[in-house]
């Protein structure tokens, strides 16, 4: 809302730029943590394949809208043209405005090649995080539920994620943490009780983070304003 209110040229642009950054962001959370999936798939092999199931269907889906080749064999621009006037309408400049990524390709590539090393920054407080409060998993485990966690507080159902993020790990530490505490009673409860406590802790310190850059821009504004 706040690029599309400030947008001076196409704001149905600003919005598929939104949109596409998204998109980028899931593809690039979805390679980190296939990649992941690699150290656990022998525990929990039903959970790998479905990430990497998830994430070759987002990639084949991008292919298909971007391929010039893939798009003229399905007959894309026909199928558009058959809809409902409004709904084609909106499709139609929906995906001319996404046709023009395809210039920047390489520029994307490039991105989700490097995103598996900057995730790996956020991956590693959150196993920093977990050990310093005891959450008792082996840091391998942390490759493919942070990546996970992170897709789904992005779903738009809460302010920041907050209670989806929480489920989110709660859910998946209590799933691979069980196994951690054999013999012990009510040990799924107790994982599922530690994941939404690193879920709380890890939100407050990107909060503090936040709020902390936030702060440094307003300082800044004001010294350019003092300066005129």
């Amino acid at each position: 809302v706040y690029i599309v209110e400030r947008c001076s040229g196409d704001r149905f642009r600003a919005v598929v730029s939104i949109l596409v950054d998204r998109i980028i962001g899931l593809l690039s959370l979805l390679l980190a943590c296939s990649i992941g999936c690699l150290f656990i798939v022998t525990r929990f092999p039903e959970f790998a394949w479905t990430v990497w199931i998830c994430a070759l269907s987002v990639f084949v889906g991008c292919i298909l809208l971007l391929s010039p080749g893939l798009r003229s064999l399905l007959r894309f621009e026909m199928l558009i043209s058959h809809l409902p006037k409004r709904l084609g309408k909106f499709v139609a400049q929906l995906d001319d405005a996404v046709l023009q990524y395809r210039d920047n390709l390489k520029g994307i590539g490039l991105w989700l090649l490097a995103s598996p090393l900057i995730y790996s920054l956020l991956i590693g407080s959150v196993i920093l995080m977990g050990h310093a409060l005891g959450v008792g998993l082996p840091w391998t485990d942390y490759l493919a539920i942070v990546p996970v966690a992170m897709v789904t507080q992005a779903i738009p159902m809460m302010p920041g994620g907050w209670g989806i993020g929480e489920l989110a790990y709660g859910t998946l530490i209590a799933e691979f943490g069980v196994e951690t505490l054999p013999g012990v009673p009510d040990a799924e409860q107790i994982m599922r009780t530690r994941g939404v406590a690193l879920s709380v802790v890890h939100r407050i310190h990107v909060m503090a983070w936040s709020l902390l850059g936030g702060l440094l821009m307003l300082w800044d504004r004001q010294l350019n304003r003092d300066n005129l």
